[in-house]
């Protein structure tokens, strides 16, 4: 299974393995070759079926529940990131995808975050850093997800996720959540 990331500036992507995934943690512990730690909020759906070059009218056949969650871009200490694949590694990196399991049926997407009490926050010790209470229009996730199939193939199980922000940075010993009308999607200390 892979996790295939559109960033927010499109049309970039990138891909990282299922061992970045955690559904529940408690804490995430910064190696000691990880000089900082930047966060991300994302959009992400489960891939029905599998396919390549999917044009953008049969998109919803292959896009299926979607939910929220976290990517963790860690920055490396100097001598790793002048290596040359800092930007492999850093996609490999254990446990960084914070991806739960709940989900919402398709249905849901026009719908979901319209009135102020639905908002998806993401919050630093308490501090929103990011909210939103509007999706992006479900035509343009079609179109990116249709780009990125016309590269890379998409499994059945497969993640797509789409950035909803830029990173923000998260120092040690703060409280990262990210919640939607009550519901928390991710709640870790980042060590």
């Amino acid at each position: 299974m892979n996790i295939i990331v559109a960033k927010k500036r499109a049309p970039h992507f990138y891909m990282r393995g299922d061992n970045t995934l955690i559904r529940a943690l408690s804490d995430f512990y910064i190696p000691d070759f990880v000089s900082s730690v930047e966060a991300v909020p994302v959009l992400t759906f489960r891939v029905d079926r599998p396919g390549r070059m999917i044009s953008e009218e049969f998109a919803g056949r292959y896009l299926g529940k979607f939910g929220f969650g976290v990517l963790l871009n860690c920055r490396f200490t100097d001598e790793i990131e002048n290596r040359g694949d800092a930007e492999s590694l850093r996609n490999m990196l254990d446990y960084t995808s914070l991806i739960p399991n709940y989900l919402y049926e398709k249905e849901k997407y026009l719908n979901l975050l319209c009135s102020q009490q639905d908002e998806l926050l993401m919050s630093v010790n308490g501090k929103v850093v990011f909210s939103t209470r509007q999706l992006p229009p479900m035509e343009s996730v079609a179109t990116l997800f249709c780009n990125i199939s016309s590269f890379a193939s998409v499994r059945t199980g497969d993640i797509f996720a789409v950035e909803l922000s830029d990173p923000v940075t998260i120092e040690r010993e703060r409280r990262l959540k990210l919640s939607q009308g009550g519901l928390i999607h991710t709640d870790v200390i980042i060590r």
